[in-house]
């Protein structure tokens, strides 16, 4: 069926046929189930004959073809109008690529009642008339225009991913908008992923299609518009509100959609923030669809798996230009072939001045020469950058590995160091990490899992929020609008005003060996944000045996989540300068092989020579929740204190487990941290501190009575505090010495709600780091071990 006829209507019959473009002849009738035959596993590559404005062919049109038409693993390719157009009909399909169309590349009208899912949509910026996504018409094209002719066009449509070109900052794109319907057009939207266009995501258009909206039959769940704008600012849309039928209430408005953020994908596969966005039931829409535990249309970046499509990279193998073999990119050095990769090397050194991305392929390997820089420094405001300095991204996709060469010389040390203005973007997945670690350079010792550290520098990430150290160096047009300062290790300038920086995003990310140090006062971290701000996207990352400490934040907001710190050689978590962002869901682990192993919090507002006004604004105030912090194994003694809290830092700090401290659990350091602390801008919460002793016995301590912080009374003092004995287990055959997953004691404390503490906070069941030992869970890493498959040592 079609619900339109520019031919008499056929009366004995009693259904509609229409003429279709391009002189395709007659189509149209009653039968829902009719069959067209088969399309599967095919291309069809430049298609799209223009005869005039009105009159164009499609890559492919669906002319009233019924559900008896099986389409499946179907690409289109610069078509010259529509990639794929259907007009009416009930055909459904899935796995379909729709690659460059010079106009709409899902385009629907006349009535179209199919469904569709498994759909991704690049467009191509070399082709100047793209327009949208999907343009969703009932009927309205003249001369059809009655938007309310039966059958009204209410598809359904999942799992789709649907982006824009993808053009440099500065550059017009060609894309427009997301998904426009319009026309009287309804329908089911569900578990999509639309980025990349200027004009909006979504744009519905016409008061018909608005009457479907409110009806509940247009109707979207777990779409994640990640886009700027979400909706297209015209009239209809602000005068319809728009925005009420993503605002998850209501009972004809969807649920689960996510508005606004930041888009996590490598090239076109779901990346931790896609993965993290629970589906609506797909079943529950259409008896077609396949229920999937996701949104968008590829999740996995693993092979073509011909039994269950879905859970692999399903464009793999017989697509035209979407996986093209990775290669080192034109603008970084290559070094002949390899006898053991057929590609050879790419060596990332010096300065990285262009938008650079880096896939993963068995045949070619990276490695991190000397002192790399991603960008030149913008300055620290980003409304006025440094005139003639180059900005730039570098983009590392699942599963590369990038190793460091290690050296004898320390001002030769490999670091990669990400300037303002610019970012660092890693992709992992929790089956394909991002590794940055050590090179098994000739002339040195075989890299060990358990004992090797400092071997390389590590990952600086420089931002433009604010610090509370200058440094002498103020930045701005007056010459003191804002603090900036040195990083250690030569790593360049860092500070600024801008509180919603971003220095880029790491995702299921680690980081071996590292940790060069030059001087007792000049020592590089596994990873350094300096002046990050919370534009920083951090999920899903480990540090593991680092020379110095794991982390440590100096100054900025960035928030964390996700982290795992084993076997830093000083501190695994520290912050200093100002530090104010959120850290939920942390792990860190001592290991005794590392003879300068400290605490497992290590937290300074300013305090570190010449720097040391323990009052400087802004104050360190950040909010820790779900954080394990456990010590090495007896009979070593490598480590000291749980978490040493001094030089003016306060905080939150909620629904923690400490164990195996020699040094004390807790320990609060000069009167301006205690003067924190009985304010309340430093206060404890469902803190299970099982450390001998459970504090340092020193006399700031008992002079100041740190006890009574812990004592769940009091105006400014914690609650659901409690010691008591560990019962964290771990996994694998060193489960005894690296435990970090709850035990019944753990499990027991009464948990308090940290989102009132942060709101970037989740709801949490239990204290401590990991709450249980349960197999990954993408959807709820929270509810899982989120260590596994991604980590190591830790489960080793």
């Amino acid at each position: 069926p079609i619900n339109t006829c520019n031919v008499a209507a056929q009366t004995a019959t009693n259904f509609c046929q229409t003429e279709g473009e391009g002189g395709s002849g007659l189509y149209g009738g009653p039968l829902a189930a009719d069959d067209s035959g088969t399309l599967r596993f095919v291309q069809v590559r430049y298609a799209g004959q223009i005869f005039s404005a009105t009159n164009e062919l499609n890559g492919i049109a669906f002319q009233g073809v019924g559900t008896g038409t099986d389409i499946e693993f179907l690409q289109v390719h610069n078509g010259a109008d529509d990639g794929i157009e259907f007009f009416g009909g009930t055909v459904n399909s899935r796995f379909l690529v729709l690659t460059g169309a010079d106009d709409d590349a899902f385009d629907f009208t006349f009535g179209f009642n199919g469904a569709s899912q498994f759909v991704l949509i690049q467009h191509n910026q070399n082709l100047a008339n793209t327009n949208t996504g999907i343009e969703a018409d009932s009927q309205g094209s003249a001369p059809f225009t009655n938007n309310d002719a039966l059958p009204r066009a209410l598809p359904r449509l999942s799992n789709f991913t649907i982006l824009g070109a993808d053009v440099p900052v500065g550059t017009v794109s060609v894309s427009d908008i997301g998904a426009l319907i319009r026309a009287g057009s309804g329908g089911r939207y569900a578990n999509m992923v639309i980025a990349r266009f200027p004009g909006g995501a979504i744009d519905i258009d016409g008061s018909s299609s608005f009457g479907q909206a409110t009806s509940g039959a247009l109707r979207f769940d777990s779409m994640f518009l990640a886009n700027t704008p979400a909706f297209t600012s015209d009239t209809d849309n602000t005068s319809n509100n728009i925005a009420q039928f993503f605002s998850n209430t209501g009972a004809n408005n969807g649920v689960g959609n996510v508005v606004g953020g930041t888009p996590s994908i490598a090239t076109f596969i779901n990346g931790p923030t896609e993965q993290a966005i629970a589906p609506f039931t797909q079943g529950s829409i259409d008896q077609f669809f396949i229920n999937a535990p996701f949104i968008g249309a590829v999740n996995s970046a693993l092979p073509f798996n011909a039994s269950a499509p879905a859970t692999s990279n399903w464009t793999s193998g017989w697509t035209f230009l979407l996986n093209p073999a990775p290669s080192c990119p034109a603008n970084l050095t290559f070094e002949g072939s390899d006898p053991a990769r057929a590609n050879g090397t790419c060596v990332l050194s010096g300065e990285i001045t262009q938008n650079t991305t880096l896939l993963a392929s068995p045949n070619l390997r990276y490695e991190l020469r000397g002192a790399t820089f991603v960008g030149q420094d913008q300055g620290g405001a980003p409304a006025a950058p440094i005139v003639g300095a180059v900005p730039a991204i570098l983009t590392v996709g699942p599963g590369v590995r990038i190793e460091a060469e290690q050296v004898t010389n320390s001002a030769n040390t490999a670091v990669l160091v990400v300037r303002r203005g610019s970012q660092l973007v890693t992709l992992g997945t929790q089956a394909a990490p991002v590794v940055f670690t050590a090179e098994a350079t000739p002339g040195f010792p075989a890299i060990n899992i358990n004992s090797s550290v400092n071997l390389w520098g590590g990952l600086v990430l420089n931002g433009r929020a604010p610090i509370n150290t200058c440094n002498g160096v103020f930045g701005g047009t007056n010459g003191a609008d804002f603090c900036q300062t040195e990083g250690e290790g030569g790593s360049g300038l860092y500070g600024g005003n801008t509180v919603t920086d971003s220095s880029g995003a790491l995702n299921f990310t680690r980081v071996e060996f590292a940790g060069q140090i030059f001087s007792a006062t000049n020592e590089l971290n596994g990873i350094a944000f300096q002046g990050t701000g919370s534009g920083t996207q951090v999920n899903f990352v480990q540090v593991h045996n680092n020379g110095d400490d794991g982390i440590e934040f100096f100054g900025g907001t960035t928030n964390a989540r996700f982290l795992v710190v084993t076997g830093a050689d000083d501190d695994s978590l520290d912050w200093t300068f100002g530090y104010n962002g959120a850290i939920q869901h942390a792990v860190t682990v001592h290991n005794p092989l590392q003879s300068n192993t400290n605490t497992g919090i290590e937290a300074d507002s300013q305090g570190s020579t010449p720097f040391l006004n323990a009052d400087a604004l802004p104050r360190a105030l950040p909010r820790l929740s779900n954080i394990t912090l456990v010590g090495a194994p007896a009979p070593s003694t490598v480590s000291d204190i749980g978490a040493l809290i001094r030089a003016g830092s306060g905080g939150q700090y909620a629904n923690i487990t400490i164990a195996r401290f020699p040094g004390g659990g807790i320990d609060i350091d000069g009167s301006s941290s205690f003067a924190q602390a009985v304010a309340g801008a430093l206060q404890f919460n469902s803190v299970f501190n099982t450390a001998t002793p459970q504090f340092t016995s020193d006399s700031d301590n008992t002079s100041n009575n740190i006890g009574q912080f812990f004592s769940n009374t009091g105006a400014t003092n914690g609650t659901n505090n409690s010691t008591g004995t560990s019962t964290l287990t771990g996994v694998g055959p060193n489960a005894a010495d690296r435990p970090y997953i709850n035990g019944a004691n753990e499990t027991a404390v009464p948990v308090t709600n940290p989102v009132p503490l942060d709101p970037t906070f989740t709801p949490a069941a239990n204290i401590g780091g990991v709450l249980n030992g349960s197999a990954f869970n993408p959807t709820n890493p929270a509810a899982s071990n989120w260590t596994l498959g991604w980590t190591v040592w830790l489960n080793q």
